[in-house]
């Protein structure tokens, strides 16, 4: 209206979804409510406003009422009468607009929308090193609920600068056996999944830290104890590669920089994710299978679609050790390794069995494999690929068999070939989607 001063800044009250479905507002609000508002306590918004508590959601409460309302909400008396009771029960997934009727009970006569900010896992958060179907969600998500992560190099931090060396005494985690490395946040837990289930990754956005790194030295990769080029297995060397943004001002688009002369576009990928296995429990180091894990597999990116077995109710998904870029095989054993910043949502697609991991390209279709020799895990991956084929694209077993001896396009990437503990060698197999 006019006369009127403009509207104050919406009111901001920060709440916790746990894993059993509540949610909290820290535990000195004297606050808590279910999910279906069976019980709740009062809420001091003005309280819940100072506090500004990391990796919790926000709930909004965003100003639609007249400046009358809006001055109501200002006056303290006002704000410490709010009982969050009055809207538990209209929140439905955590995103439902509260009705005029329930704010017209505290006094207010117009609406206020209640929204749930993205969940997140933060990177103080993300430190796990195996993947456990016993361990606690640190998220639950709905199918289709896009969420982060923010994730940590594979060295947990410790390279910052090529004074920081490889050298396993100085490093933490490294007196361990597989040592803690590649560290992941999850699980997450995903309404409706079920064994016997395929969860479907969506990766919506990798957006990686200002630099990565690359670390070589004695007893580390193919050269670690190279007498042809001594300096490969004779000292410790740490490279800093710096990134820079792109023209949208981000590393979407950033640039490496491998050195004052060569460079190359940002190009992202997740090399670890998978589900809780069946029966084991795997490091996340040298942790691999039919589920995922250590694989740093290049086209586990922004854009495909990633198909993972489910062994556990909830699936409970991990994921870390995101790479700037990385070379076919790995050879030295690790790549343009970053910190980074991950979103993306869930599909389940309910009774469907994979035999391994697979990817969907927007354009092609990549069956997975790992193992030792490196021939085998090329064989198993291709038949996997025969096998989709077969099931899912109407193709004979001889025409499938024929095409992926005879199509110019077909493809054998092999993404990762360290010898570092456990790890076997991974191999995908590759078919244009023009050829279905």
């Amino acid at each position: 209206m006019a006369g009127q001063k403009p509207l104050q800044p919406p009111v901001q009250v920060f709440v916790q979804q746990d894993a059993h479905g509540a949610s909290r507002v820290g535990e000195d609000f004297g606050f808590h409510f279910l999910e279906h508002g069976q019980h709740l306590r009062t809420l001091h918004a003005r309280e819940a406003v100072q506090k500004h508590l990391d990796g919790i959601a926000r709930l909004q409460v965003v100003e639609e009422a007249s400046h009358r309302d809006a001055r109501a909400l200002e006056d303290q008396r006002a704000a410490e009468n709010l009982r969050v009771g009055m809207i538990g029960a209209l929140l439905l997934q955590w995103r439902t607009v509260a009705s005029e009727t329930a704010w017209s009970k505290l006094g207010v006569r117009f609406p206020f929308r209640i929204l749930l900010a993205m969940q997140r896992i933060l990177r103080d958060q993300a430190r796990k090193f195996v993947l456990d179907w016993r361990e606690e969600p640190q998220l639950r998500v709905q199918p289709g609920e896009a969420f982060e992560i923010e994730t940590w190099d594979a060295s947990s931090g410790y390279f910052k600068t090529e004074a920081d060396k490889a050298i396993p005494g100085n490093r933490p985690g490294f007196d361990r056996i597989p040592a803690m490395a590649n560290p992941l946040g999850g699980p997450v837990f995903v309404e409706g999944a079920e064994r016997g289930d395929t969860l479907v990754v969506h990766i919506e956005d990798i957006l990686v830290a200002d630099y990565s790194w690359i670390a070589i030295g004695p007893r580390r990769g193919p050269l670690g104890e190279s007498t042809r080029w001594p300096e490969l297995s004779g000292e410790y060397t740490t490279k800093i590669l710096r990134h820079t943004p792109g023209p949208s001002g981000t590393m979407r688009d950033g640039t490496v920089h491998f050195s004052d002369r060569i460079s190359w576009p940002v190009t992202p990928f997740i090399g670890t994710l998978g589900n809780a296995p069946d029966r084991e429990v795997c490091t996340s180091i040298d942790g691999q299978g039919e589920w995922g894990g250590n694989l740093d597999i290049r086209d586990v990116a922004v854009g495909n679609k990633i198909f993972l077995p489910v062994h556990h109710a909830g699936a409970r998904f991990y994921l870390g050790d995101v790479h700037a870029s990385q070379g076919d095989t790995e050879f030295t054993g690790t790549a343009a390794e970053t910190c980074s910043t991950v979103r993306l949502r869930f599909e389940v697609l309910k009774g469907k069995k994979l035999p391994w991991m697979r990817i969907e390209k927007p354009d092609a279709l990549i069956a997975l494999h790992a193992a030792k020799p490196l021939e085998e895990a090329v064989k198993t991956a291709t038949f996997h690929l025969m096998d989709w084929l077969i099931r899912e694209h109407n193709f004979t077993p001889t025409d499938a068999y024929c095409l992926v001896s005879t199509c110019p396009d077909f493809r054998i990437n092999v993404y990762q070939m360290c010898n570092i503990g456990k790890l076997s060698y991974v191999a995908g197999a590759e078919i244009p989607k023009k050829y279905l």
